[in-house]
C-alpha cells in the first residue's frame, strides 16, 4: 500500500481478453489494475479451487509497480518481524475467497 501511494487505493477493471487473465473449473489466474498516488501497476492473483469444500485458495499474490518493482504479498521480505499465530490465522483465513 505504501508503495502505490494508498490509501486511498482504486481498483480499476479487469479486462477479460488480456491473456494474463484465465478463469476455468479449478483455477483463476487475475491480473488486475491498481493505482495510488504515487504510482500503478498490476496485482497478479493466482487462485485453486477445492472441490471438496467448493472453497477458493488464493495461492500467488505479486504486485508489479509501473517503475518495474515486484512485492511478492504473500512471502514477506527476508529481515521482516515474524508474525504471530493470531496474524497467521488472519492470514490464512483472508487467502481464502468462497
Amino acid at each position: 500500500m505504501e508503495s502505490l501511494g494508498a490509501p486511498p487505493l482504486k481498483v480499476h477493471n479487469i479486462h477479460l481478453t488480456d491473456r494474463d487473465n484465465r478463469i476455468d473449473q479449478r483455477s483463476a489466474q487475475l491480473k488486475i489494475p491498481v493505482t495510488g498516488s504515487k504510482t500503478g501497476g498490476y496485482l497478479y492473483t493466482t487462485s485453486f479451487r477445492d472441490f471438496n469444500t467448493n472453497r477458493w485458495t488464493l495461492k500467488q499474490a505479486v504486485l508489479r509497480l509501473r517503475e518495474g518493482q515486484t512485492i511478492n504479498l504473500l512471502r514477506p521480505p527476508a529481515g521482516a518481524t515474524a508474525a504471530s499465530s493470531e496474524e497467521l490465522a488472519e492470514r490464512d483465513d483472508s487467502a481464502r475467497w468462497d
